[in-house]
């Protein structure tokens, strides 16, 4: 779930999988789903495929993730 700063709720559903901890602690993720918006403003991301990877460690709770938006 995410807000913008006008106040617009989207929520994004989806799935993927995550690799075991590294020796370096780190976890590779890969994530694909789908957007979901109520409100007017991102009317045009309801229902947009969204794609991401990325890498986190949860030791220095630290997580980079790139994301990739495909509109409908």
């Amino acid at each position: 779930m995410h807000m913008t700063n006008n106040g617009d709720m989207i929520v994004a559903i989806g799935s993927g999988t995550g690799s075991p901890v590294s020796q370096k602690g780190t976890v590779l993720i890969r994530r694909e789903g789908e957007m979901l918006g109520q409100s007017i403003r991102p009317a045009n991301l309801s229902g947009a495929k969204w794609t991401c990877e990325g890498e986190s460690n949860p030791r220095k709770r630290i997580s980079v993730i790139y994301m990739d938006i495909n509109r409908i």
